[in-house]
């Protein structure tokens, strides 16, 4: 056969194969369907403080603390004490990083605690309280809790604790983040569920707090934000439980939000909160 039949009857043959249509100028058009799948990879660390029951239940809980799809690390309070939530901050930070740097062998000068901080974005989930509400989830945790199926829910499991359920939105909270904003610091017994888009977190600011708006009832079983009426933006004072006499007389000259659990804090500011945590822990020791 002629070569150059023979080359037109093979272009012929892949076009038909593949479906491959000339165009003008000699140009291929090629008609696929392409079917795309979207992994989501996390780089996100997650720290979780918890009672000292799940500590010593180090490997029976470890799957349920999401260790198999998160760089996971849990500890508890010290012995003997209960820390706040910034002091407990602060230590969960220390312990996780004290940790790493035991079995990465690291020196002082390889590795300094400025220089993890910016490794990468992290969760801090306190849930070492005593659980006085609910009283059987005190050994576990209330981060621990199961949770039923939502009716006509999808993606969800008959096994699903609250962390389970809270995890979305704290990846959607750390994606929308500026990128100086890489620790997020929450609370394990709230639920959080949107109906709405998060807002986007300010550029400037080192501490970003979400609230919603509640009525006065509801705010004096919880932390309250006031604001300002001038910058509506900015925190001007906060109180943990008030009274409802107090949230009147602040609310005359200002606005008021509840707090819901869901902190942002940039490098400096976790920076201060260890120094002050630490000049604390000093002076209590002295």
């Amino acid at each position: 056969m002629d070569p150059q039949k023979k080359e037109k009857e093979e272009e012929k043959r892949r076009c038909q194969l593949y479906n491959i249509n000339r165009g003008t100028k000699g140009v291929f058009v090629v008609h696929i369907s392409l079917l795309v799948y979207i992994f989501h990879i996390t780089a996100m660390r997650l720290l979780l403080s918890v009672p000292l029951s799940v500590c010593e239940a180090h490997g029976a809980v470890k799957r349920l603390l999401h260790s198999d799809l998160y760089n996971t690390f849990f500890t508890c309070d010290p012995k003997g004490s209960h820390l706040g939530s910034g002091g407990g901050t602060s230590w969960l930070l220390e312990r996780c990083y004290q940790s790493e740097r035991n079995d990465s062998m690291t020196t002082e000068d390889d590795d300094d605690f400025e220089g993890w901080l910016l490794r990468e974005q992290r969760t801090i989930i306190h849930s070492g309280g005593q659980s006085r509400r609910l009283p059987s989830y005190g050994p576990c945790g209330k981060l621990l809790l199961p949770v039923p199926v939502f009716r006509w829910s999808r993606g969800q499991t008959c096994d699903q604790t609250l962390l389970d359920l809270q995890m979305p939105l704290y990846e959607e909270v750390m994606r929308r983040a500026p990128s100086h904003l890489r620790t997020l610091v929450s609370c394990g017994d709230v639920l959080i569920l949107l109906n709405q888009p998060l807002p986007p977190a300010p550029e400037d600011a080192d501490v970003v707090c979400y609230a919603v708006r509640e009525e006065v009832d509801r705010l004096r079983n919880h932390g309250v934000f006031f604001l300002s009426h001038e910058a509506p933006d900015e925190l001007d004072m906060m109180l943990q439980k008030p009274s409802i006499r107090e949230i009147h007389e602040y609310t005359a000259t200002r606005r008021c939000v509840m707090d819901i659990g869901l902190w942002l804090l940039s490098d400096r500011a976790v920076r201060v909160l260890r120094t002050r945590s630490m000049a604390g822990n000093r002076t209590k020791c002295s």
